[in-house]
């Protein structure tokens, strides 16, 4: 199972330096949603950490954990950390689907990463990412609207305001906000906030 995620997922997702994703819709959506981003966060999906260095920049957020399976990636983000010495972010390279959390989160940021995720394994990662979560505690996720962005290869599932907002409803999540989002000059987002 592992091997399927490991060979499709051997990408780096452009630019490494932080300060290129500030204007992107990541970096946007970080902004919205600053108010609720808060203590101990979970990034994941975070590739080259990027989003991760940002999401540090917040003042109401003591520890970021970035997750994802790509070791290159992962070994992308350790260098960024020790040339900026940001010192409340620790990266993790590790499928989702083996790990278990040692700790609670107060907020789970994911962007880009839902679509990539068969869906014979969304039900294990989401019941993951909703025990690992504090009571109280969001979920903000940013992913392609249905088949926006769609490269053939990667994107194994496609959701839209109602599917995604029905998956983590069927997880015990409330649905605080689900949008295709028009905020960002790219288009083509699906912004989600849920809390549990």
């Amino acid at each position: 199972m592992i091997d399927k995620y490991k060979i499709k997922e051997n990408y780096i997702t452009r630019d490494p330096n932080p300060n290129s994703w500030r204007n992107h819709p990541n970096g946007n959506i970080l902004n919205i949603y600053s108010d609720i981003i808060r203590g101990n966060v979970l990034d994941f999906g975070c590739n080259h950490g990027s989003c991760s260095f940002l999401i540090c920049e917040n003042n109401n957020v003591t520890n970021v954990i970035g997750l994802d399976l790509n070791e290159d990636a992962i070994n992308i983000a350790n260098e960024t950390k020790k040339e900026i010495n940001e010192t409340k972010i620790n990266f993790i390279s590790k499928n989702i689907l083996d790990v278990t959390f040692n700790e609670q989160f107060d907020t789970i940021i994911s962007f880009h990463t839902l679509e990539h995720i068969y869906p014979e394994d969304v039900d294990e990662v989401l019941g993951k990412l909703y025990n690992s979560l504090t009571i109280g505690g969001y979920f903000i996720i940013s992913i392609p609207y249905e088949h926006a962005f769609d490269d053939g290869t990667q994107h194994v599932a496609f959701y839209n305001e109602n599917t995604l907002s029905d998956l983590f409803e069927k997880h015990n999540f409330k649905t605080i906000e689900c949008l295709n989002d028009n905020r960002h000059s790219e288009g083509g987002i699906l912004t989600g906030i849920f809390k549990k």
